[in-house]
């Protein structure tokens, strides 16, 4: 329910660096509660919306943008939207290519019918729950959004309550490749919902196997019985 706002990854075992981060947490929390981005766009395109179940957007362009992303993405890149939307319910395609704090990103995706905090374009490119607005018109684009689960984090954060996960030194990251994920998202789609919950009920995963350090060896065939005289 809280789709792009949290941050998942694993809890950290040690509180030291927690601590010692806690000035550099507390101002990078404040700085998370408002997102925004200008640049050079061309097209006709209006947004606002109070959270994507109240929302009303028209029109299409995109073009070169620099601004602060979500999860902390400070960043210069191109982007193009189009599509219509009222209320929960839109048709919209989204894409955008960016480099910047949060490493070189590309992605294009689609909504619609009713939208909803747990589809996958919420948990990944856009906050359900922001309240913002955005226009392009002519050779100008903006946007800004304001975070309201950032700014209860920020406050919570004060007393160590990161409840979405974004404190420096609470969470380590997974190191894992963006291939890896795919693999991952391949293996889980093959399965229903009650095939996944029937094969990791009550089970560990094991840990990997040591490499072979020699291929094994092929069984040699029997040899042939020695011809009669």
């Amino acid at each position: 329910m809280l789709g792009l706002n949290y941050v998942c990854r694993p809890l950290r075992n040690s509180y030291a660096l927690w601590i010692a981060l806690y000035p550099v947490n507390r101002v990078l929390s404040i700085l998370d509660i408002v997102s925004f981005h200008v640049g050079l766009e061309g097209g006709a395109y209006v947004d606002a919306h109070v959270t994507h179940a109240m929302q009303a957007s028209a029109g299409a362009g995109g073009g070169m943008q620099l601004g602060w992303w979500l999860r902390r993405d400070l960043a210069v890149g191109s982007a193009h939207v189009a599509g219509l939307a009222l209320g929960p319910f839109s048709t919209e395609s989204e894409g955008f290519s960016r480099f910047g704090t949060g490493g070189i990103r590309s992605s294009t995706f689609s909504i619609a019918g009713l939208s909803r905090p747990s589809d996958l374009e919420y948990q990944r490119y856009r906050d359900y729950w922001g309240i913002g607005v955005r226009a392009i018109a002519g050779v100008a684009g903006a946007e800004v959004e304001f975070h309201p689960l950032k700014l209860v984090n920020a406050i919570t954060g004060i007393f160590f309550i990161d409840f979405l996960r974004e404190d420096i030194g609470h969470t380590r990251g997974l190191d894992l490749a963006t291939n890896e994920f795919e693999a991952m998202e391949d293996l889980i789609s093959t399965l229903s919902p009650e095939e996944m919950r029937a094969r990791m009920d009550g089970r560990m995963i094991a840990p990997a196997s040591p490499p072979l350090s020699s291929p094994p060896k092929l069984a040699e065939p029997p040899s042939p019985a020695p011809a009669a005289k």
